[in-house]
């Protein structure tokens, strides 16, 4: 029992309705009290309106000579029972149910009415006088015997140069419906929470499902099923959008660990024969020569290394501090420095053109890589008499040869790290040059296409 109740403490939904619930029951409390307070204060002031207007009304009305209103003189006593005003004249003869006293101080006020009426007033009510009078009096009155001596009146004194005139109005039901107030708000406001939390533990119950799905389905990616995927067919909330986020993150890393895996693949592939040739050379070692070829061997492997390595920190975006402004045409024009007797000695011309008037942000000996790369990689597969082309347009580096080119269906291929083409593979080279114009590429935020040209031959732009 304990542990299904800390479990359900768990859920998010049920957590989240439990603070809303909080939170309403305080705003709930702070807004009945205002008002509460805003209603007892209106109506309390509509009282005091009326009660002002109704006494203004009677001292405004006919008087007689000593100035006391026509109104009062024409009731009889019996009629002050059911009355709501009285009146003290100069004379100090009252005319009215309530105590004399009442009229020493003017203004407003609560008192009850054992404080208010007279003792004669509560006789008459009890019916000791008058009674045939009062039964005449019964439909205006209404139940006058109901009245207690704790009733809570609303009084009005004014006093006038010829008197003085009280007006009075029962407020005890008033204060009743006012007292009634706060336990209505509290079933209100029970009501809401218990339809709160319920469904806080509706939805709590279903999002857990779905949590436990997430929790499931990350278990079985960390036992290595990276091909599991949680996320629904149709996605309709966040919930679902973190599933989506989850399988696309698997799916990425399926792809990284398969890619690890083809890549050792790759590395032990290639590594096998310089270290076997190398092992040859060393078992039937004889003379300098052969240590020479040796030690030939071996740098071919340290090479292999290097690019490994540099392609490792480009892909982790190592050392961006090291951007600088790059003229794209120092880029070509340092190709044709470097490459032009290269080229003829391969019997092939190569033919420089910067025309970009282009500055990059970029790293210098990382992008003389890269281009020295493609050039490289058009010298060796564009076989004898090609023409190799360099040049700069806008915020594009571009390297066009008119040998054989590569098959499209080939183009994504090539930048794979060991990739060689079937008529590469018996001659020079790691499969790695491509790979890191790739990477280097990547680290610059540029991009690299292979165009097929319709005159034969391969183009290759990296745009900036």
């Amino acid at each position: 029992m304990f542990s299904a109740v800390k479990s359900l403490m768990r859920m998010s939904a049920l957590r989240n309705a439990l603070q809303l619930c909080v939170l309403f029951t305080g705003i709930m409390i702070a807004a009945g009290f205002l008002l509460g307070w805003q209603i007892s204060d209106q109506i309390h002031d509509d009282i005091d309106d009326a009660l002002s207007y109704r006494a203004q009304s009677i001292l405004d009305s006919t008087t007689d000579s000593d100035g006391t209103p026509i109104w009062f003189l024409t009731q009889s006593e019996t009629m002050f029972v059911g009355s709501s005003e009285s009146y003290l004249p100069k004379n100090g003869r009252l005319i009215g149910p309530i105590k004399q006293n009442i009229f020493e101080q003017d203004g407003f006020r609560t008192i009850p009415s054992s404080k208010l009426f007279s003792e004669r007033y509560f006789q008459i009510i009890q019916n000791e006088f008058l009674p045939t009078e009062l039964e005449e009096l019964e439909l205006e009155l209404g139940s006058t015997e109901e009245l207690t001596e704790d009733d809570l009146w609303r009084v009005y004194v004014k006093t006038t140069p010829s008197g003085a005139i009280a007006a009075y109005t029962p407020i005890h039901e008033v204060e009743d419906a006012l007292q009634l107030l706060p336990s209505i708000l509290l079933s209100i406001t029970t009501i809401i929470l218990v339809v709160t939390l319920a469904g806080g533990l509706v939805l709590g119950l279903r999002q857990q499902k779905r949590i436990s799905a997430i929790h499931d389905g990350l278990q079985k990616i960390a036992d290595g099923d990276l091909s599991f995927r949680i996320a629904p067919k149709r996605i309709c909330d966040d919930v679902d959008e973190l599933m989506l986020g989850i399988d696309e993150a698997t799916q990425k890393l399926e792809m990284s660990v398969r890619q690890l895996t083809d890549f050792s693949r790759d590395v032990a592939h290639e590594l096998r024969t310089p270290l076997t040739q190398l092992r040859a050379i060393l078992e039937t070692a004889k003379n300098k020569d052969d240590m020479a070829r040796a030690i030939n061997k071996t740098e071919d492997i340290i090479r292999i290394f290097d690019s490994i390595q540099r392609i490792s920190r480009l892909g982790s975006r190592e050392n961006k501090a090291s951007l600088e402004p790059v003229a794209l045409d120092d880029l070509a024009n340092l190709m044709a420095d470097l490459y032009t007797e290269v080229a003829e000695e391969q019997e092939q011309r190569l033919v420089v053109t910067a025309a970009s008037n282009r500055t990059i942000q970029g790293d210098w000996q990382l992008l003389a890589q890269l281009a020295s790369n493609l050039v490289e990689n058009a010298i060796q597969h564009a076989g004898a008499g090609a023409s190799i082309i360099v040049s700069t347009k806008d915020n594009i580096l571009i390297i066009e040869d008119d040998g054989p080119g590569i098959p499209t269906d080939e183009h994504s291929r090539v930048f794979e790290p060991f990739y060689k083409r079937d008529s590469a593979r018996k001659g020079q080279g790691s499969g790695l040059g491509l790979a890191l114009v790739k990477a280097i590429a990547d680290y610059h935020g540029s991009e690299v296409l292979l165009v097929e040209k319709d005159d034969g031959g391969l183009l290759v732009e990296v745009k900036f």
